[in-house]
């Protein structure tokens, strides 16, 4: 016999997980802030300047995913929480 789903806290679960994904993005761009201060006291050439350069870089890559996922998810989530497919 199988439990009944708990609606309220379906939803909430769904809340927490959207959060999480806008979390980790935000995460990501306050990384890559830091990446693009450092480059202000980075000489013009040289290895550090290319490894903040890369980090600034993959931080905006993944920020922007997070950003993207969480818009995803997020009308997903409206979908199945409205009770079903609108389109």
């Amino acid at each position: 016999m199988t439990n009944p789903v708990d609606t309220k806290e379906a939803v909430s679960l769904l809340s927490n997980a959207g959060g999480m994904f806008a979390y980790a993005g935000e995460s990501f761009q306050q990384v890559g802030a830091l990446f693009a201060a450092l480059l202000k006291f980075l000489p013009e050439h040289g290895d550090a300047r290319q490894l903040a350069l890369l980090g600034e870089d993959l931080c905006d890559d993944r920020a922007q995913t997070f950003v993207d996922l969480n818009a995803e998810y997020n009308a997903h989530a409206e979908r199945f929480v409205s009770g079903g497919d609108r389109g």
